[in-house]
């Protein structure tokens, strides 16, 4: 949310029903890798998420595709609706957690989870800064409340190693 890697027109605060963001996928690559697996967001069936969505340039929809594709190829792209802050309905493209990608985990011990939290580490950074900046980044659109900001003083705490 706070670099989504491609041009957009304009970003809005937007309400995703009947799915819930949760930190769920091993990061072995971005925010992790092998040796120091972190954490990344994934959507799940029930509930209702609050996030960002993007409008793009149609001329730009071919090229924002082939970035999308290759860096959320662990996700399932769908065509989602969706409600816009200012109360307009969309129909978006959307990245879920693939019920069948063995890397989203819909539950884990709890000491795993704070380690792959805080010491998760790979070519973006660490998992902890992952959830800062995604807590900022939706603070920004006027999201006060989510289960990233419910992290922060988590990993707060924590330590984490060098790279």
């Amino acid at each position: 949310m706070w670099d989504p890697g491609f041009e957009y027109v304009r970003a809005a605060r937007a309400t995703l029903p009947g799915w819930h963001r949760r930190m769920s996928m091993i990061a072995t690559n971005s925010y992790g890798r092998p040796s120091r697996p972190g954490l990344a967001a994934g959507l799940h069936p029930r509930g209702s998420v609050e996030g960002v969505a993007f409008l793009v340039a149609p001329d730009k929809c071919p090229e924002i595709l082939d970035v999308l594709s290759k860096r959320e190829w662990a996700y399932l792209a769908v065509m989602a609706p969706m409600r816009l802050a200012d109360g307009s309905s969309v129909r978006a493209l959307t990245y879920l957690a693939s019920p069948v990608n063995g890397r989203f985990r819909t539950t884990q011990p709890v000491g795993d989870f704070l380690r792959r939290l805080s010491h998760g580490v790979g070519r973006k950074g660490y998992a902890a800064d992952y959830v800062r900046q995604s807590a900022e980044a939706l603070s920004a659109h006027g999201v006060r409340q989510s289960d990233l900001h419910d992290l922060v003083p988590v990993i707060a705490g924590g330590t984490r190693f060098r790279r």
